[in-house]
């Protein structure tokens, strides 16, 4: 089982980007998201193996002493490979760079991450799934029905939590201060 650990919005970003994973699945797009167990969310690092009864004490301490985050939805992009991903885009301010950067140094050591370097420092990218290994055609689906969607908007980081995946699901989250 696979694990990462993730940032959850407040209730209005959630809603809006569940609107959207529901639109992909009643289209036919991609339902994978819309029907896990989980809630919208930006990954901060992903493992291949986690030292879960570990971590969860020391992430419940990590929330007690971090505040919420603002965050803007930026725009839509995807991740170009064999099977697209599209993703909302977030401004990487100051805070959330730090944010992850200190989620990096507490739990990396704690589980064997996996061996790609999306996560690093100088290359993560905040975001957010909106599908999840498509093919082309459903892209393309997908970019047409985000273009009824404008997105410049603003949220907040509001807890910090654990998931376990495929399939996906919430394992355990803490507020922020």
């Amino acid at each position: 089982m696979a694990y990462a650990i993730v940032g959850y919005f407040d209730s209005k970003t959630d809603l809006f980007i569940k609107s959207i994973w529901k639109e992909l699945a009643d289209n036919d797009i991609c339902n994978y998201l819309y029907n896990s167990e989980n809630n919208p969310h930006i990954k901060f690092l992903m493992f291949e193996e986690l030292e879960l009864d570990n971590v969860v004490p020391i992430l419940y301490d990590f929330t007690q002493k971090h505040k919420k985050i603002d965050v803007h939805l930026k725009n839509y992009g995807f991740f170009s490979n064999d099977t697209p991903t599209l993703f909302i885009d977030f401004s990487p301010s100051i805070q959330l760079l730090q944010l992850e950067s200190d989620i990096q140094n507490i739990f990396k050591s704690h589980g064997k991450a996996f061996n790609f370097n999306y996560f690093d420092e100088n290359i993560w990218m905040p975001s957010c799934q909106l599908t999840v290994k498509n093919e082309n055609s459903a892209i393309k689906e997908a970019i047409e029905l985000l273009l009824n969607k404008p997105l410049q908007f603003n949220g907040t980081i509001e807890r910090i939590g654990i998931i376990e995946f495929h399939p996906a699901k919430q394992l355990v989250s803490y507020s922020l201060i």
